[in-house]
């Protein structure tokens, strides 16, 4: 298997673990070096820069505690660098438990197998009414 195909299967099962909710399969996936980029104006006060890979399985653990939501990749487009562009939403129900239905767009960078950073742009407004 060639590196590319490598990384995106990095790729594919880091929502695979979301999907499943998998907080170790999760933490598998994330390079010791790993940082992070959330959209400003989550919920829970979440958002800017993550400075490393315990503070995001932190925060995605907080926000799976309130949200019944996964990410659902729709398309995912390689740059052949080893940083992959992914499009799609987020589906589930939020706090309240009201539908949520947010896009998002990831730009995830995979390095050594694993992924290095992950940076989120996502329709805030679709978390904070739920």
């Amino acid at each position: 298997m060639d590196e590319h195909r490598e990384d995106r299967s990095t790729v594919e099962q880091l929502y695979d673990a979301f999907w499943r909710r998998d907080g170790a399969g999760l933490a598998a996936l994330l390079h010791r070096d790993f940082t992070g980029y959330v959209s400003e104006g989550m919920p829970l006060g979440v958002g800017g820069t993550i400075p490393s890979r315990a503070s995001m399985l932190n925060l995605w653990s907080t926000i799976a505690a309130r949200f019944r939501v996964a990410p659902v990749p729709e398309e995912i487009v390689s740059a052949r660098d080893g940083r992959f562009f992914v499009l799609g939403r987020y589906r589930g129900t939020g706090a309240a438990g009201a539908p949520l239905d947010a896009a998002f767009v990831h730009v995830i960078e995979v390095r050594d197998g694993a992924i290095v950073s992950l940076k989120q742009v996502t329709d805030t407004a679709r978390w904070t009414a739920n």
